[in-house]
């Protein structure tokens, strides 16, 4: 089961805001972060402030997030696989997985794409 503030996150109806601390992890190869530094995602580190609002529409959902002082957007929209979302950013779109683990929902990225060429495995963020 999700812990709370996962599960307000997710019944979003409308619009709203977030903000706390997050983890956040990445790939470890240099090709990962030279598309994490490239994509201006968020670096790797504990317990780093985190902003968000999160609007949904028609087709999905528009995310504006800052992580530790780096700001993105993206477009939120239903995989055609269960379990899993796709999300746009700028020039790269990357499907998701929804695991829940010990109540904390992880967003590890499956596949992605880039102009919509597939990116190789190494260098998914």
């Amino acid at each position: 089961m999700l812990v709370a503030e996962i599960r307000d996150i997710c019944s979003v109806q409308d619009a709203q805001g977030f903000s706390g601390p997050a983890r956040v992890s990445q790939g470890k190869s240099i090709a990962a972060r030279l598309a994490v530094w490239a994509s201006g995602f968020s670096l790797a580190g504990g317990s780093q402030p985190v902003a968000a609002k999160k609007r949904r529409t028609d087709k999905g959902e528009i995310w504006k997030r800052r992580f530790g002082g780096r700001f993105y957007k993206s477009d939120s929209t239903p995989s055609p696989e269960p379990y899993r979302y796709r999300e746009r950013f700028w020039l790269f779109n990357f499907e998701r997985d929804l695991p829940v683990e010990g109540g904390c929902l992880y967003l590890p990225v499956r596949r992605g794409w880039c102009l919509n060429l597939p990116l190789r495995r190494s260098l998914l963020p």
